[in-house]
């Protein structure tokens, strides 16, 4: 008699209660040239990366023009310029207004003040008084009243001739003294504008050439950044096309590029079924020339009751 399953399918049998699961894989994939360009991009990257830093070989400071060094020096040399012409205005306006005293006046008396006093005092002594004398003896009048009053009257004109010469003198040397005071003070302001206008013109002079001067040194670094800028493009240069390349790659629409790949297949437990052992089983002992009932001489080709039975069900 042979035994049959009381319940369960043939799923169940074959797979020990595990139905078999469906697996579905999808993967996108560039075409091979777009991996080329890829691998390109990254081999120029390594090789740009592994660069060592080259320095500028040329000059980055343009060398002070000769202008320009001259208005260093000329700054340099006038500086204190004026300080003489200072020095001599305060010199000159101090004597200006230094406190008059007799022995400035005296300075600047006529040195012949004393021969004209002493002419006067003489034609006193020597001519008028000796007229009036003569004058009065002769009449018989000699030691009058007459004659002291005359005689009076002449020393009064001569003391007021000589009052009015010294007067005259003290004045003229008064007023010499004051005009060369005044002098003083007009050249102590004269020398005062001469420094300042010494430290103005060398000043003015510095400015020109430090003009000048700097126009060359603006021209000179202009021609070096120039230069330097150019060096900078060169060496930026690679890098820019690479990422010009990096970003064309990056910008392309990699889905509709590529190609997709799908797989679908059935997934079968690894344990082994009922089916599989009583199969391999089977297949054993026919190995070996065994049947159901003995040992037989051929392999029936005809399937078992169990196996009809497995399958009935």
């Amino acid at each position: 008699m042979v035994d049959t399953p009381q319940s369960g399918s043939l799923s169940s049998f074959l797979f020990q209660g595990s139905p078999p699961s469906s697996t579905s894989t999808t993967a996108t994939q560039g075409p091979l040239w777009l991996s080329q360009a890829l691998m390109g991009a990254v081999n120029a990257a390594t090789q740009l990366a592994g660069h060592p830093y080259q320095q500028y070989p040329g000059q980055q400071v343009a060398t002070p023009s000769s202008q320009t060094q001259q208005a260093w020096n000329l700054a340099g040399s006038n500086v204190g310029n004026y300080q003489p012409y200072l020095q001599q205005a305060g010199a000159l306006t101090g004597q200006a207004a230094a406190p008059i005293s007799a022995s400035d006046i005296q300075n600047f008396l006529n040195p012949e003040q004393s021969y004209l006093t002493g002419a006067l005092n003489r034609n006193l002594q020597q001519n008028v008084l000796p007229s009036i004398q003569d004058k009065f003896v002769s009449a018989g009048q000699s030691r009058s009243p007459q004659e002291a009053e005359l005689t009076g009257r002449a020393f009064q004109d001569t003391q007021n001739s000589v009052g009015q010469s010294l007067a005259g003198g003290y004045q003229g040397a008064l007023s010499s003294l004051l005009q060369q005071r005044g002098q003083m003070g007009t050249l102590g302001a004269q020398y005062g504008q001469l420094g300042a206008l010494s430290q103005q013109l060398g000043s003015g002079d510095v400015s020109q050439l430090a003009s000048a001067g700097q126009a060359q040194d603006t021209l000179s670094q202009a021609n070096i950044n120039a230069g330097m800028q150019n060096f900078q493009n060169q060496q930026q240069w690679p890098y820019q096309q690479l990422g010009f390349l990096s970003n064309t790659i990056r910008g392309l629409p990699l889905s509709s590029a590529g190609t997709q790949t799908q797989r679908s297949g059935t997934y079968y437990p690894q344990q082994n079924s009922g089916l599989s052992t009583a199969y391999g089983l089977q297949n054993s002992l026919s190995g070996m020339g065994y049947r159901r009932g003995g040992r037989v001489g051929a392999l029936s080709r005809r399937p078992t009751r169990q196996f009809r039975g497995a399958l009935a069900a």
